[in-house]
């Protein structure tokens, strides 16, 4: 049996075809421009630092199995090393298959609706089925046009829950099709449960699975169910319940007590969703560039009346369910939609220890949402609402262009957030980061850094403190810059990053004893043995033993070091190079840093005043005009800062 057949049935004939052929290409133009968004938040310990996902050679695809960061998903890993394999670190090929996984959601959507019982609608003849389709393709496009899902497709990190929310569809567009007598039993039971196991590999969300299957059978297909479901049902269930003991580690947390490096307990976490839940419709319903937001800093709920909004939040989702539960024989998809949209958020809006709020939860509970708007519209009033939903469509379709566009540009896209009231501590450290990277203002990065210490508690603090002590060394402030070290690490213990950079201050304040100290200390650990090589290097620059200084960083770089010591280094050596007037080598080592990492202006930066020291002019605008075409917003300020910049 083809997959094709297994999946849609005769719904792949050409005519029927067309209406994906719309939304795949409404899709592809609204997220177009997201092709040009960087990394940025999650994206960096996930990918872009994260040597799991950094292939080099085929056997290294076996390291998303041992990745720090985000182990329990290594299907989603895995599809970021094959990201990697083939064009490294340019983000552009990663937005492709975000976007292409967006589609495939799309599609399947599209297949899974048409099976579903829609109540007082058309049903039969092919009148009533062209308008069905049209209903369907509607809803799907309310969908996957909705500004909200932006965080979970132009978020290059959350394919892991557009990756799951795809084999999560599968698997209800299999039961539907084996409930309605399309595919065996045997059929169903071996491709849903795969569907199961590769989307709890892509995340933790899909655990809800089996209890959808239940939620499924009960609204759409009233008969006795069959063994063979049954069978089904319990086999994704088992799963669910083995998956959730491993995740506890066998325990169940105190919920009373706080969460380590959180600032609420099991049950404040709980009490607080049910609030949250509601912020998500709230969104979705009206998704206006304006409402949407990356990060949040919510008021934690500190009991059932504190804020008094826990209660009646609580109340309303009880309410919503008993308004289903009489909806169900007339309405079944909105009844069906009410109970998934509060049962697919079961397992991040609970109390794991989990960040309280991230508005792309809400890409999988709201699939049905539109659809069951849709089928509560009258049969003799669809036709006419048509164009209104086009013209709305047309409106969500400019307000996602408009937020992949806020997107493309990090240090305006910090200021909104922090504007619209997402988390302040978060926001501050994340657009002072993005001034440092492009070594803009040192003064206003700093003021940031320090406004955001005000408001930031616990776990926040760390990244705070490191990048406001890279900033006060990057303004030749070294005494502020090693006070701030020395508070980083009083307050979070010592970190492997900041001993490089206390290094550096110790040779430039001729402290060689210290450095020496230091040094050794490096040396002594296998992991960060190069920041040694990098600062023995530093000193023979120093004393002027340039070649010295070379030949222990190309030793550096023949052990074939993690990628970004491997850029560390070699922007070292190309540094080295420039001085020993060896500008060839100089130019290839500065060359490959922009291929491991496109992002990387300095490098470009560097590259265009050597093209130009050369006399290729021409070669020289075309890099600067790329480099102001990634910031826009920022142009005049890079202008302003390239001409300060020394040439090589």
């Amino acid at each position: 049996m083809k997959l094709s057949t297994i999946f849609a049935g005769r719904d792949l004939a050409l005519p029927r075809f067309l209406p994906l052929l719309f939304i795949a290409l409404f899709i592809g133009l609204a997220y177009y421009p997201s092709l040009g968004v960087p990394f940025l938040f999650d994206d960096f310990h996930n990918i872009a630092m994260n040597p799991a996902v950094q292939p080099t050679k085929a056997g290294d695809f076996l390291k998303v199995f041992q990745s720090e960061a985000s182990h329990t998903r290594p299907l989603a890993l895995f599809t970021f090393a094959v990201n990697f394999w083939f064009h490294g670190l340019d983000v552009v090929g990663y937005h492709y298959v975000n976007i292409c996984i967006h589609i495939a959601n799309a599609v399947l959507l599209y297949f899974l609706l048409l099976r579903l019982p829609w109540g007082h609608g058309p049903a039969t003849g092919q009148e009533q089925d062209t308008q069905r389709r049209t209903l369907v393709s509607l809803a799907v496009l309310f969908w996957a046009l909705n500004p909200v899902q932006t965080q979970a497709v132009t978020y290059i990190v959350q394919r892991m829950t557009s990756l799951a929310t795809f084999f999560y569809l599968a698997a209800l567009l299999l039961f539907c099709r084996f409930r309605q007598g399309g595919i065996s039993g045997r059929w169903a039971l071996v491709l849903i449960t795969a569907c199961f196991a590769l989307g709890m590999a892509s995340k933790e969300m899909a655990a809800t699975l089996p209890l959808a299957l239940l939620l499924f059978d009960f609204c759409f297909f009233h008969r006795q169910p069959s063994r063979k479901t049954w069978l089904i049902i319990s086999a994704t269930a088992a799963g669910f319940v083995l998956l959730g003991l491993a995740y506890l580690g066998g325990r169940v947390p105190d919920f009373l007590a706080t969460y380590p490096n959180r600032n609420f307990s099991p049950w404040q976490r709980l009490m607080t969703e049910w609030r949250m839940v509601w912020h998500y419709l709230e969104v979705f319903a009206w998704p206006h560039p304006s409402q949407l937001r990356l990060t949040y800093d919510p008021v934690v709920s500190q009991g059932i009346l504190t804020p008094w909004t826990t209660l009646a939040g609580l109340l309303a989702i009880l309410a919503t369910l008993a308004g289903a539960w009489t909806l169900r024989h007339r309405y079944p998809l909105a009844a069906a939609a009410i109970c998934f949209y509060f049962l697919a958020q079961g397992v991040e809006s609970t109390f794991l220890n989990l960040e309280i709020a991230f508005v792309h939860r809400i890409y999988l509970p709201s699939i049905l949402l539109p659809a069951a708007l849709l089928s509560m519209i009258p049969a003799r009033l669809q036709r006419r609402t048509g164009l209104a939903c086009l013209l709305l469509i047309g409106l969500w379709s400019y307000w996602t262009v408009s937020r992949n566009v806020e997107w493309q540009h990090l240090e305006q896209f910090w200021q909104l957030e922090a504007q619209r009231g997402g988390g302040q501590a978060r926001a501050l450290n994340n657009q002072a980061a993005w001034l440092l990277k492009k070594r803009y203002d040192p003064a206003s990065t700093i003021l940031l850094m320090q406004k955001g210490l005000e408001q930031a508690q616990g776990q926040d603090r760390a990244p705070l403190l490191y990048n406001l002590a890279l900033a006060y060394q990057n303004s030749d402030n070294l005494t502020a810059a090693l006070a701030t070290w020395k508070q980083l690490t009083n307050e979070f213990g010592i970190m492997q990053e900041s001993l490089l950079q206390v290094g550096e201050i110790f040779l430039a304040q001729g402290e060689g004893e210290k450095l020496e100290k230091m040094i050794q200390q490096l040396e002594s650990n296998e992991k960060i043995r190069y920041q040694a090589a990098l600062l023995r290097a530093a000193q023979a620059r120093k004393q002027g033993n340039h070649q010295a200084a070379a030949t222990l960083l190309e030793e550096a770089l023949a052990l074939r070091p993690e990628l970004q010591i491997e850029i560390s280094l070699r922007d070292a050596l190309a540094r080295t190079y420039i001085e020993l007037e060896r500008y060839d080598e100089a130019y290839a080592q500065l060359l490959r840093i922009t291929r491991l990492d496109p992002s990387q202006d300095g490098a470009w930066l560097n590259i265009a005043h050597m093209l130009e020291a050369a006399g290729k002019q021409e070669q020289s605008a075309i890099v600067h005009r790329f480099l102001q075409s990634q910031r826009p917003v920022e142009g005049k300020r890079e202008a302003e800062n390239e001409k300060k910049a020394p040439s090589p």
